[in-house]
This record gives structure tokens, C-alpha cells and sequence, in this order.
């Protein structure tokens, strides 16, 4: 299958007909506005993994070195 790749400079890019903000993928705050609860921070998922991992995870650790 052949396909033809077109390169696109930034600037072309931001002339998209869909009005985007510049730079907003950490802006929860819509959801907040429609009454959703913001997920947790990544960090705050690691720490609740590991500690569910408890005794395994420190056995790995261990192996490890």
C-alpha cells in the first residue's frame, strides 16, 4: 500500500480550523466546571501501586540489587 506522508511545518499546523489552546494537556479545569473530581496525580498513583505490590515489590528490589 502506498502512502504519500506530506511534511507540515508548526506554523501550518496551528491553522487548523479547530480553535486549540496552546498548550493545555495538564488543564483539568473544565472538568472541574462540569463537576467532575480531577484524577489524581501520577506520582500519588505510583505510591498507591507500590504499596500494593507491598511484599513482592520489595522482593524484586532485593533480585534486583
Amino acid at each position: 500500500m502506498a502512502v504519500n506522508v506530506v511534511a507540515v511545518t508548526t506554523a501550518e499546523y496551528a491553522l487548523s480550523r479547530a480553535a486549540r489552546p496552546f498548550d493545555s494537556r495538564l488543564d483539568r479545569g473544565k472538568l472541574v466546571e462540569n463537576g467532575f473530581e480531577p484524577l489524581p496525580d501520577w506520582r500519588d498513583a505510583v505510591g498507591r501501586y507500590l504499596k500494593s505490590i507491598g511484599d513482592q515489590g520489595k522482593a524484586i528490589d532485593e533480585r534486583c540489587g
